[in-house]
């Protein structure tokens, strides 16, 4: 009998920073070469989304903390192509504007 995933995770509270960020059931990135170190990297370099939690001198990140910040994230809107910006230097040809 296999566990589903997402009920298993539910079922614990807390969870390492990797899956926090490459798991399917939670934010679910794309996947790097070591998710671990990654995840490291990010809260070394105070890059890490998520507050973290020491748990036995180990980082570790709340499931509910995790859903809040989905819960967050604001939906993106297209934004208008912007107008072209001019070149520096003199304009070309086909830039002048007749009068």
């Amino acid at each position: 009998m296999q566990s589903n995933p997402v009920f298993a995770a539910q079922s614990r509270r807390l969870v390492t920073p990797a899956e926090a960020l490459y798991a399917p059931e939670f934010l679910a990135l794309p996947p790097p070469a070591n998710p671990a170190r990654a995840a490291g990297l990010r809260i070394a370099r105070r890059r890490f989304p998520l507050p973290l939690v020491k748990v036995d001198g180990r980082n570790m990140v709340r499931i509910e903390d995790i859903h809040r910040f989905i819960d967050g994230l604001c939906p993106v809107e297209p934004t208008p192509d912007p107008v072209p910006r001019r070149r520096r230097g003199r304009p070309r040809k086909m830039e002048v504007s007749h009068d």
